[in-house]
């Protein structure tokens, strides 16, 4: 019951950031920077850019988390979810997504971003001590 609890909790904090950010939105993406002056209208360049990329990355960032819940679920039973790791991977690929976008294309970023994320999560899977294999076993 605990675990489903957490999973509940990850999915209303993603729920509820993307519906703050749909709202907001047009609002940010309708400010015309051609009427700011310099450092003005390149902070309000780097928001509407944060607001392109955000929900592809709290996306991204919660399917990441479950495939990797999942993926260690499937062999161990008492493996709980963890949301902290929702926020973690979340703020990397929001990070990432941010700092490519303001050079590159949003889709262009979006490949990108994946493949950076595919690449670190083989990283961290050879990284990993293997699992044990559990107590051993006596011989009767």
């Amino acid at each position: 019951m605990f675990e489903k609890q957490k999973l509940i909790y990850g999915i209303i904090i993603l729920v509820a950031a993307l519906a703050v950010l749909e709202f907001l939105s047009p609002a940010v993406m309708n400010i015309d920077t051609s009427t700011l002056p310099g450092w003005e209208a390149q902070t309000v360049v780097v928001i509407q850019h944060f607001f392109a990329v955000t929900p592809v990355a709290l996306l991204a960032g919660f399917g990441w988390s479950i495939f990797g819940f999942l993926r260690y679920k499937f062999g161990d039973q008492t493996v709980q979810y963890e949301v902290t790791k929702l926020y973690e991977t979340w703020t990397w690929f929001e990070g990432i997504l941010v700092i490519i976008a303001a050079g590159l294309p949003l889709p262009l970023s979006i490949a990108v971003s994946g493949v950076i994320m595919a690449v670190k999560s083989v990283l961290n899977t050879l990284r990993a001590p293997p699992a044990s294999p559990g107590p051993p076993k006596l011989a009767t």
